[in-house]
């Protein structure tokens, strides 16, 4: 073994415990099969309120569509349908900013990756107070579910 693999290794457990936040939303590692954190992640979502929209098998879509061999991925596109209705009686037109992307990844045997966009506070738009207070409480909302994940 090369000396630092016992400090790469310890780097990866950091990463594995921790939410990592990026410019388009948050991810974490998870020490599970890629099943699991499926199921987990349909539970975690439905406890705090976000309700799936649709569910796609990004794996097998590609397999059928471009013959492409790739490791599981699945996307699953989501909405908290409470601040959904309160930010369009504010913006009829924020529409495409009030579904977020979740993506699980399969890294490897017992390594997934979930990453979760969120639109509505990463715009970088100006937005009216109230629609602010509503994109902040999503993105509240959206760090407990990444946090209340286990693995």
């Amino acid at each position: 073994a090369f000396p630092h693999s016992a400090h790469r290794s310890r780097l990866m457990e950091d990463k594995m415990n921790t939410t990592q936040t990026t410019s388009f939303g948050l991810y974490r590692f998870l020490q599970q099969h890629f099943n699991d954190v499926v199921e987990q992640l349909r539970a975690v979502l439905e406890a705090a309120g976000f309700e799936v929209i649709t569910e796609i098998d990004l794996t097998k879509v590609l397999e059928r569509k471009a013959q492409a061999h790739l490791k599981r991925h699945r996307v699953f596109v989501i909405c908290h349908l409470d601040l959904a209705v309160a930010a369009l009686s504010i913006a009829p037109k924020s529409a495409p900013f009030l579904l977020c992307n979740v993506d699980v990844y399969h890294l490897d045997d017992q390594q997934v990756e979930v990453t979760i966009t969120i639109p509505l506070e990463q715009s970088g738009a100006q937005l009216e107070p109230h629609l602010q207070i509503i994109a902040e409480d999503m993105g509240k909302r959206l760090e407990h579910v990444v946090h209340a994940l286990k693995g």
